[in-house]
């Protein structure tokens, strides 16, 4: 078979500057095409902008030219009645006037079919049966739920899931006994330490109620929306009375007396720490810190929850005659609350024992949060509903299940007032 000589370098190049150039023209008549076409798109738009702008100038013109004169007619002569006083006028008339056509705004100027005039006071209808009797502002006050998030004050991590059971269990295991010397050849002790657990049971709980159809079309979807939101809003406060209930009710490994009972005095009358409710109150704290983290098993207190008007009594301590020293041992935010005393994290709860004169009574929690109480959701509240076609309504659950309790007592302290 025959083979084709090969191109010699001079044919190629020559070749290939043909090529080029063939390519280089078709690319230029593209541009040129290309350009050619949006300079005649752009003259379209620009022609036609200027007709639009022509249009309503001329437009404007015509307004200032021919005054709006109505064509409505005005009932005279035949127009009369027997009594010789103007029929009432009809709708018809009004539709003969426009030649039984609707026309846009631009026609009705340039047939001068409407008339500008003072309306007549008698004129609107008197719509007052349409007219609620009330008129409401467009917000809710909801009333006010007391919660504080005391789920900070828990033990973390302890939820559980659907086939775990109901029962939360935490093992523990207690201490070895110190290491002991021993002679040449002695054998040791055998030495073990104790295995321990703590339980928390999961139980349900659940509200319901009924949102009747016929209320929210009488009062709009405002009722139903935030009849919903005053529904959810009552399990924060639930579940911290609930904690704080179990906090105060647990046997407290540590527990304080105050020097007296409290006169509930948070008024300052000389220098801040002649107080002696705040004196009282801080050897306590003072006091009760000290011995959970002192002993052969020692605690790490983290909180205390107090309630406003025993936090009013620590506030004392920031004052203009305040010393030095105390200026650290308090910290108020910037909405008054009081958040740290004395190292010690501060919720201010409102659901806490109100400073009273009363005997025997825990005024102050505190916890070392890591072991102190638990509280676990097996199902985290939930909102399901459900229609009633034969009562034309619905009703709305709301379930969760939950679980909380005291672990370590020995990590919950009290500060009380004194026994009668």
């Amino acid at each position: 078979m025959d083979e084709k000589p090969e191109k010699s370098i001079e044919e190629l190049e020559a070749n290939y500057a043909e090529e080029l150039e063939k390519r280089t023209k078709r690319v230029e008549k593209e541009r040129l095409d290309f350009e050619a076409e949006e300079a005649k798109k752009t003259k379209t738009e620009y022609e036609a902008k200027l007709l639009e702008n022509a249009k309503e100038v001329w437009i404007k013109e015509q307004k200032e030219a021919n005054p709006p004169v109505s064509k409505i007619p005005k009932p005279t002569g035949d127009k009369l009645g027997g009594d010789g006083k103007p029929k009432e006028f009809s709708g018809n008339e009004y539709l003969r006037a426009f030649d039984n056509k609707v026309t846009n705004y631009e026609d009705f100027v340039e047939g001068k079919v409407t008339e500008y005039t003072d309306s007549d006071a008698n004129c609107p209808a008197v719509i007052g049966a349409w007219s609620p009797t009330e008129t409401y502002a467009n917000i809710v006050w909801h009333a006010m739920y007391c919660e504080a998030n005391l789920f900070r004050v828990c033990v973390k991590g302890l939820d559980i899931s659907a086939g775990d059971g109901l029962n939360i269990t935490i093992r523990t295991i207690g201490k070895f006994g110190n290491p002991a010397a021993a002679t040449s050849c002695e054998c040791l002790d055998c030495v073990s330490a104790s295995l321990s657990e703590y339980h928390l049971n999961c139980l349900q709980y659940g509200e319901v109620t009924e949102v009747c159809s016929f209320d929210v079309f009488d009062a709009g979807e405002i009722y139903r929306r935030n009849y919903l939101k005053a529904f959810g809003k009552i399990w924060a406060q639930f579940f911290d009375a609930t904690i704080y209930a179990g906090l105060v009710a647990a046997a407290a490994g540590t527990s304080t007396d105050l020097a007296a009972t409290l006169t509930c005095s948070s008024a300052i009358t000389t220098a801040c720490c002649t107080n002696a409710d705040l004196l009282n109150l801080y050897n306590a704290v003072n006091a009760t810190v000290a011995a959970m983290r002192e002993g052969a098993t020692p605690y790490d207190p983290d909180w205390m929850i107090v309630s406003p008007t025993i936090a009013a009594i620590f506030k004392n301590m920031q004052t203009p005659a305040v010393q030095a020293w105390a200026e650290k041992v308090i910290k108020i935010d910037s909405e008054g609350k009081l958040v740290r005393f004395n190292g010690l994290k501060v919720i201010e709860y409102c659901g806490a024992q109100t400073c009273s004169t009363a005997t025997d009574t825990t005024y102050v929690v505190i916890v070392d949060s890591s072991r102190a109480y638990g509280a676990a959701f097996g199902k985290r509240p939930s909102l399901e509903k459900d229609r009633n076609i034969d009562c034309n309504s619905w009703t709305y659950a709301m379930w969760a299940y939950f679980a909380h309790g005291a672990l370590d007592v020995a990590a919950i302290a009290h500060i009380k007032s004194p026994d009668a």
